[in-house]
């Protein structure tokens, strides 16, 4: 398996990975595109060039088993996208670089020629079906592609995509030509003008922010998202649905009212209704009976435009309490906190102190409500309204950040939150986890301090993924944590 840092080699039978092989020069990691192999060598196109290794080596972890092709065998040390061994000899495709195409490699009796090119074609993909090799390409202008193959007898031929533009791999079979697109899905073609085209049940696009879960079952999806400096990225994916086998896609294109509506980051579902927080135009509610689509922003509601960019009505967050509100945190307004009431009437709370954004919004079961925000010192607030909805006179916040009496966090910088079952509060942030294990009295003037979970590896005492920036968590008795790289599970510590 072919990945950014090199090779895997994967037990099928034991479904675990036996090696990884980190090949790039001096041994440092490199993007290995394609990798395959002819029953001697094994082959890598990487982001340095088309590498090689012998399979009998006592050691393919060792960099220095791995050679890279060059002009003395008729290759140039430049990236290489896709290689694939077929009928007893290799082929590769090169990455164009400068006036220089991408271009089809064939490489017999110790040598490599130049086979196929096309001006301005990218070669997408290569593989072997039975007794043929296929490839595709893309034209750069976004008009054409092309199926290509070469046959057991070495003659090659490549003829333009009918019914769609942008192959990611096809074979013939039956018949029919069977032939996957990006944008297009699965297409079948009959070879006599007879394409059918079949879209697997799936969400929209891959993009995926947030995920949610409903009281009864359903996933829902955000396919939004922002830039690390959470800029908007003007992204139209929408919002998916996941329950009983079958996906549902909310988006500007089944529901016009979402055209500019763009970068949806969080949701909630409250009875029959799905929130949906926009980072660029407010609040979208899906009725889930009837499919009406409502936006709520500046014009029709509470909802205030973004103070460092007056086109937005940003909503960062959103999140539903048990008497069935809506909470939204409205990025850069001079009143934060917005609710939606069950009557359709809003609510609006200012801040002793000035914030950017909320993060995420997590409601405890002491009516809490805990948000990691963006902010000059970054912090994770605590805010709460005091049992007395209407009077914003004995609201209170507070913004915990690291070190001994400011909140105990291992890092200031905080992404998410989760209560589990006991009523400890957990924190990602850029270093590791942090547990409030007296949330109730994070608000009191005695205050109250996270503890960082200190583990034992190698008889060496640290602290859980204390060197890990934390993205994510899910609540529970067993504590499943994501870092920016993996997810975990962590059993409960009480």
């Amino acid at each position: 398996m072919s990945s950014t840092i090199g090779i895997s080699e994967i037990n099928l039978a034991r479904k675990e990975i036996m090696n990884t092989y980190i090949i790039g020069n001096g041994g440092a990691q490199v993007n290995v595109y394609a990798s395959s192999a002819d029953g001697n060598q094994i082959y890598a196109a990487t982001a340095q060039g088309l590498k090689y290794a012998s399979l009998n080596s006592t050691n393919l972890q060792n960099f220095n088993a791995w050679q890279t092709f060059d002009t003395a065998q008729g290759l140039r040390k430049i990236p290489f996208s896709q290689v694939a061994a077929y009928n007893g000899k290799v082929y590769a495709a090169s990455i164009g670089v400068g006036y220089r195409p991408d271009t089809l490699f064939q490489y017999s009796n110790n040598m490599w020629q130049p086979l196929y090119f096309s001006a301005n074609d990218s070669v997408i993909n290569l593989n072997v079906w039975g007794n043929t090799l296929y490839f595709c390409t893309w034209n750069n202008d976004s008009t054409t592609g092309k199926n290509g193959q070469i046959n057991s007898s070495g003659v090659l031929s490549a003829q333009t995509a009918v019914g769609h533009v942008r192959p990611t791999g096809w074979f013939f079979s039956d018949g029919h030509s069977w032939e996957g697109d990006f944008w297009g899905g699965l297409l079948r073609n009959n070879q006599q003008g007879y394409i059918e085209n079949i879209i697997p049940d799936g969400p929209f696009t891959a993009d995926a922010f947030s995920l949610n879960v409903t009281a009864d079952g359903e996933l829902i999806v955000c396919g939004g998202g922002v830039d690390g400096s959470w800029g908007s990225l003007y992204n139209n994916s929408g919002f998916y649905k996941y329950k009983n086998d079958t996906w549902s896609n909310i988006n500007q294109y089944t529901q016009p009212n979402l055209t500019g509506v763009q970068d949806l980051l969080s949701s909630a579902t409250i009875g029959d209704k799905t929130y949906v927080g926009s980072f660029r135009k407010g609040l979208a509610v899906h009725d889930n009976t009837n499919g009406q689509l409502t936006v709520f922003d500046r014009i029709n509601s509470p909802i205030e435009p973004n103070l460092g960019d007056v086109s937005r009505d940003a909503v960062s967050a959103v999140q539903a309490d048990k008497n069935g509100i809506l909470w939204l945190g409205n990025a850069g307004a001079t009143k934060p906190i917005k609710a939606l009431k069950p009557d359709n009437t809003w609510l609006e709370f200012s801040l002793p102190f000035n914030i950017a954004l909320i993060k995420k919004i997590v409601i405890d079961r002491n009516n809490q409500f805990w948000m990691p925000v963006r902010r000059s010192g970054e912090g994770l607030m605590v805010w709460s309204y005091k049992g007395t909805l209407e009077n914003t006179s004995d609201d209170f916040a507070r913004i915990l950040t690291s070190g001994d009496g400011m909140g105990g966090l291992p890092d200031a910088i905080c992404y998410c939150v989760a209560e589990d079952k006991e009523g400890n509060i957990w924190v990602g942030t850029n270093s590791g986890i942090g547990v409030f294990y007296c949330p109730g009295s994070v608000l009191t003037s005695n205050g109250c301090d996270a503890d960082q979970i200190k583990v034992e590896r190698d008889g060496y005492i640290g602290y859980l993924f204390g060197t890990e920036s934390v993205r994510a968590i899910v609540g529970g008795c067993r504590q499943p944590k994501m870092d920016r790289h993996h997810q975990w599970s962590v059993a409960h510590i009480g």
